[in-house]
């Protein structure tokens, strides 16, 4: 049997249409993972798109000789929309804690060392989500205007499903690993907003759900448009 390497951390990130973006992104993670002792391991899942291959190029170019990084590229094989890359990044990751993030990187990777104290100090805590509504620290940066619309209405759905939490459709995720078969069980997530589905399954199974206040720089998406807005609703 192939023996599973164990890591402390491993990251999940979607990536659709992001080549424009990919050589900020590596030199941030370059700068990141130069500061930690243990192996990273980081999983991208594409959704296929015109920029499979550069895509693809530049990040081995750009990680290559990156320091305790192990890289896992995943393909979907038709565009699934980004719950469902979220989903098969968190079923491939093996670190004993797992942080879901975008390649714009619009929570920064900063926020990553007070995350891991909150799991260090809750031992029970499963899952951690951000809040970027929170005064204690900023949102700012470009935003799209249908899509905060759209987001808001989302939220304001959610926050009565979900009571106790802010900021119930922030991306910004992050799980243990011996709590990710239950909030992965029975979890089917939509194409844009997947993280409320998540919260909602780990407070179905009465699992530890936290909030934290983080700083959030908004860049215009790459994957949105009407057609994730329309099917996002189901």
């Amino acid at each position: 049997m192939e023996q599973v390497p164990e890591f402390e951390l491993s990251l999940v990130i979607p990536v659709y249409r992001e080549s424009a973006r990919i050589q900020d992104f590596a030199q941030n993670l370059r700068s990141f993972t130069g500061r930690w002792q243990f192996p990273i391991q980081l999983i991208l899942v594409q959704d296929p798109s015109a920029e499979d291959r550069i895509e693809a190029d530049l990040l081995k170019q750009e990680l290559a000789a990156t320091a305790r990084l192990q890289v896992e590229w995943i393909t979907s094989p038709r565009r699934l929309g980004r719950g469902a890359s979220v989903r098969r990044g968190l079923e491939n990751a093996t670190g004993k804690f797992i942080f879901v993030l975008s390649v714009d990187l619009n929570v920064p990777l900063a926020e990553i060392p007070n995350s891991l104290r909150d799991f260090t100090e809750r031992p029970d805590l499963a899952l951690l989500i951000g809040n970027r509504l929170s005064e204690k620290k900023l949102r700012h940066g470009p935003r799209n205007h249908w899509l905060s619309a759209f987001e808001n209405a989302q939220r304001e759905k959610w926050q009565k499903k979900l009571p106790g939490l802010t900021d119930p459709t922030c991306s910004f995720v992050a799980i243990r690993q011996n709590a990710k078969v239950q909030l992965l069980s029975n979890f089917q997530p939509r194409r844009w907003f997947w993280s409320p589905d998540l919260l909602a399954n780990a407070f179905r199974q009465n699992l530890l759900v936290s909030e934290k206040a983080i700083v959030c720089h908004d860049s215009l998406p790459s994957r949105f448009g009407w057609r994730e807005a329309f099917l996002s609703l189901w």
